[in-house]
């Protein structure tokens, strides 16, 4: 588990970061909620680690479920973790 925290600080620093520059921390605290319950779900962990689904397929679970409450810092977030195959 000190893993995934190691890994994850620094994505979390830099929108933390975003967040409280843009006084939006709530907006992101919900955004964030949103897709942690999309990658958790088993379906989705079956479908993001599926090696012939390409990142743009993953992607577009994301925004297919989340829609326009994804806004495109958010889109570019998911982009940036399944470039860098953090997304679990």
């Amino acid at each position: 588990m000190a893993e995934n925290t190691t890994i994850a600080r620094p994505y979390v620093q830099a929108i933390f970061e975003l967040a409280q520059s843009t006084d939006k921390l709530s907006e992101w605290s919900g955004i964030l909620e949103s897709l942690a319950v999309i990658a958790a779900d088993s379906l989705a962990i079956d479908y993001l680690g599926h090696p012939k689904v390409s990142n743009e397929q993953k992607q577009d679970l994301f925004s297919s479920v989340l829609g326009e409450s994804l806004p495109e810092a958010g889109n570019n977030l998911v982009k940036l973790l399944l470039l860098n195959q953090r997304i679990s």
